[in-house]
């Protein structure tokens, strides 16, 4: 009895030192779990301002610039042969279409004139114009207003990403084509539209006409792609480490 009293009194887990040893033990681990609440809190908050500066500098890509056409959808003229087809009205020429009217709008002369006024409009207005005919076929052999996405140059212009009392050598978009422009906007043929593409279309090369769903889809690719790599591996190197590695450094 007295030999065990002996033992117990000199047990290294009820000594002094074991006291002090726990004590720091205990202390680290606080130590280390603030550390890990001020690592998540620096991490939240550089995401968090982040998302402030994407929003705050690219919410204006919500909307976009719209001109509206009168375009005669001649079915003859687009070079369309049955309009009961997809494959015919896509293969129509609704460039030339586009081109056409948006050269007719304010009554300008000159080919150089006519030439830069087409330029108000997107390159792409020709695929809208062929989608909103593909969706709705009835619209052949009709004259239709259409809207259509204006150049990236106006629209930025318009969102007020230009100053446009700057001297014209140092505006991307000119005096006379920024003249005609209001014309049109006096005439009730702009306006400010919700940008659908922005969250269906992909990459493009005209900033107007380019979205982020190509790269939505990638991200959610690659997110997939890790995470059933990542969880499984993780999960089987915590089982290992837990139950058969050896227990040493």
């Amino acid at each position: 009895m007295k030999r065990t009293t002996d033992l117990t009194k000199s047990s290294p887990h009820t000594s002094t030192a074991a006291a002090k040893r726990l004590q720091a033990r205990q202390a680290r681990e606080k130590r280390f779990r603030l550390y890990g609440l001020a690592e998540s809190a620096l991490g939240l908050t550089f995401v968090a301002i982040l998302f402030v500066t994407i929003v705050s500098k690219g919410c204006t890509a919500f909307t976009q610039t719209m001109i509206a056409l009168d375009l005669h959808l001649d079915p003859q003229v687009l070079g369309i042969s049955d309009q009961n087809d997809p494959q015919s009205i896509g293969d129509g020429d609704f460039d030339a279409l586009v081109k056409n009217a948006s050269e007719a709008i304010p009554q300008v002369k000159g080919r150089r004139n006519l030439r830069t006024l087409g330029k108000l409009v997107s390159p792409g207005a020709g695929f809208e114009v062929r989608q909103q005919v593909l969706n709705k076929p009835s619209l052949l052999g009709t004259t239709a207003r259409v809207w259509v996405p204006a150049d990236d140059d106006v629209d930025m212009l318009i969102k007020g990403h230009m100053n446009r009392h700057l001297s014209a050598s140092k505006r991307r978009i000119k005096a006379q084509p920024l003249a005609w422009f209001v014309r049109l906007n006096a005439r009730g043929l702009t306006e400010q539209q919700f940008n659908r593409a922005f969250f269906t279309a992909g990459d493009s090369g005209e900033p107007e006409l380019a979205g982020i769903c190509g790269a939505t889809v990638g991200s959610c690719y690659t997110m997939l792609i890790t995470m059933g790599l990542a969880f499984p591996i993780g999960i089987s190197t915590a089982v290992y480490l837990e139950e058969f590695a050896t227990k040493n450094r």
